[in-house]
């Protein structure tokens, strides 16, 4: 009888941790919050900011060549 009441509440309690940690982690991760660019991505979004053929949309596509090669 001891030990059926002691199995329960221990598998209440590994349950409800399982579920705190299934829904902390995507709380607490990084990800969540903010949006981690690559240098290909960060590259394009510069150049769309600029007008095609301006100055510095051609500044910013020949620095993008110069490190793509």
């Amino acid at each position: 009888m001891v030990g059926k009441k002691l199995s329960d509440l221990t598998t209440r309690k590994v349950i409800l941790i399982v579920l705190a940690m299934l829904f902390s982690v995507p709380i607490l991760s990084v990800n969540t919050y903010i949006d981690i660019y690559s240098g290909y991505t960060f590259g394009l979004q510069l150049m769309a900011q600029y007008e095609t053929g301006s100055r510095g949309f051609n500044h910013a596509f020949d620095s993008y060549i110069l490190e793509a090669t």
